[in-house]
């Protein structure tokens, strides 16, 4: 049990890093400019086209209003959606993966009560147990590997807010 915790604690401080890091993003982006000051100035269409599916904006209509509105303050604030965007999958990933190993444990406890001298043969059969928990498994793999998009965020970190009109 105590490794489930050291587990879940890891994945809390990630998410606490996840949380800084949205400051960190808007600090890099937003170095020149009182963010706190325009951003209830931003439109609904800098926010949402491109990063919702609820927005109505095709494609064609979005980079329409980019080239309408291509100053540096709205290449800054589409870039700091995009980021925003980013962190925000990957906090969501972490916490799925959070709820998956609690799930996984609540179905296989951490230390086996049995130990394996007490065993002599092997049977193998599946229950809807083992189903469920091979497909935690499986998800846990898919949302580890996929998180790996985190290399993809300290890049964005590293880049430099200049050009982002281009």
């Amino acid at each position: 049990m105590e490794k489930l915790k050291k587990t879940c604690h890891i994945l809390n401080e990630i998410q606490n890093n996840c949380i800084l890091t949205f400051d960190i993003f808007k600090n890099q982006i937003f170095f020149d400019i009182d963010y706190e000051a325009i951003v209830g100035a931003v439109p609904l269409w800098i926010k949402d086209a491109g990063n919702s599916a609820e927005c109505p904006f095709s494609k064609e209509i979005f980079e329409r209003f980019v080239r309408k509105n291509n100053n540096i303050l709205t290449h800054k604030f589409l870039y700091y959606y995009d980021c925003d965007m980013l962190v925000s999958s990957l906090q969501d990933r972490f916490n799925i993966i959070d709820n998956l190993l609690h799930s996984f444990y609540a179905k296989f406890p951490v230390e086996s009560k049995y130990k394996m001298e007490d065993f002599d043969s092997v049977t193998m059969s599946y229950s809807p147990m083992d189903v469920n928990s091979f497909a935690c498994i499986n998800s846990l793999f898919i949302f580890l590997s996929s998180s790996l998009a985190r290399r993809l965020c300290e890049a964005l970190l590293k880049k430099k807010p200049d050009g982002l009109s281009k």
